[in-house]
Parts: C-alpha cells; sequence; structure tokens
C-alpha cells in the first residue's frame, strides 16, 4: 500500500505507541481501477521490517493453504478427541505429508518452480501411467 498512499506516524512521547496516524493518497491511487485490490499490515514488533513481515505473512498463508489441501487429500476429518493419544495419530499422519510435500516443493523451488501445492497435483495429474503386458508365444517373426 505504500506506493498509493504516504502515511505520517507521529508517536507518543517515550513510547513506541502512536499518538497519531494521518495518510495522504498518492496520484497513482487515483489511477488504479476500481478491481484492485491490497493488503494492509499492522505490526507490534518494531525490529522487524515490513518487508520480512509480510514474506512471513504469506509463507504462514502457503503452509495453512497446504495443510487444508492435505487434509482433504488424506479425508482426515477434524480431530475431536478427547484424550492425548487419539490425536497423536492424525496430527502425525499430516505433518509427515507436509513433510513430503515441503521436501517436493523445495526441490522444485531449487529448479526455478515456486507453485502452490494445488497447482503441483494439477499439474501431476496430467500424468498418466499405464502397464502394457505382452504374453510370450511361440511364434517366431519372420520376413
Amino acid at each position: 500500500m505504500s506506493h498509493h498512499y504516504d502515511v505520517l506516524v507521529v508517536p507518543k512521547e517515550n513510547s513506541t505507541d502512536a499518538l497519531e496516524v494521518s495518510y495522504t493518497a498518492k496520484p497513482l491511487h487515483r489511477n488504479r481501477t476500481d478491481t484492485s485490490g491490497g493488503y494492509i499490515f499492522r505490526r507490534s514488533h518494531v525490529g522487524r521490517s515490513i518487508e520480512s513481515v509480510v514474506m512471513q505473512y504469506h509463507k504462514l498463508n502457503d503452509i495453512e493453504h497446504t495443510f487444508g489441501t492435505l487434509k482433504t487429500d488424506l479425508k482426515v476429518r477434524p480431530i475431536v478427541y478427547q484424550k492425548d493419544h487419539g490425536i497423536k495419530a492424525p496430527i502425525f499422519i499430516i505433518v509427515l505429508a507436509y513433510y513430503g510435500v515441503h521436501m517436493i516443493r523445495r526441490k522444485l523451488k531449487t529448479r526455478g518452480i515456486d507453485d502452490s501445492w494445488r497447482t503441483i497435483q494439477r499439474e501431476l495429474n496430467k500424468w498418466q501411467r499405464g502397464d502394457v503386458v505382452l504374453e510370450k508365444t511361440n511364434y517366431a517373426y519372420t520376413r
């Protein structure tokens, strides 16, 4: 959003909290289309750059999306167990599956492929394997 607005934050005296926040729209903002969108991030940790916060947000979003996809694919229903031992197996299966996905995506990333797990699945579903069994006969091939 920083390329659309000039933001001025006035801090409280002897504090990291804001006393006042004001913003003005840049000319670029006035020229944008109605269909464009954006995110507004609020952070309490002042030691991190906004870029690292946004990158962390995208990583978290990607992990949550991948876990959701895996839970659907593995048909793992919501976990509502009363005792700890009943919850360990489904969580272990999901984490193990995520580790496999992570290793696949990491290997693909070294080759410049940074797609989501759902996109990778769609591409892999296009591949098909077939087995052909030829029975042995006693007939000789002649020309």
